[in-house]
């Protein structure tokens, strides 16, 4: 089962749950009743074709090449150069 981290809009409570993927997500705060929003982190892009150099190359999805950038900020994006 994943764990899924939550935060308090209130008092900034955080609590880390395991729950099934259908689950229905909690809510409620244990800690002040306020309302709990799921914290979501950012996934890494893994490419399985070796390191990713900088600057633009193509991420292949199928039979079609896709271009893809990497932004200043060193995420990768889908589409040409700025």
């Amino acid at each position: 089962m994943p764990k899924y981290e939550y935060r308090c809009r209130t008092c900034d409570y955080r609590i880390e749950m395991k729950q099934a993927f259908g689950e229905e997500p909690v809510t409620e705060c244990p800690k002040c009743q306020g309302v709990l929003v799921r914290v979501i982190f950012p996934v890494p892009a893994i490419f399985k074709r070796g390191k990713p150099s900088k600057g633009q190359r193509t991420h292949k999805v199928g039979n079609h090449e896709i271009p893809i950038h990497q932004t200043e900020e060193g995420h990768w994006e889908q589409g040409g150069m700025r």
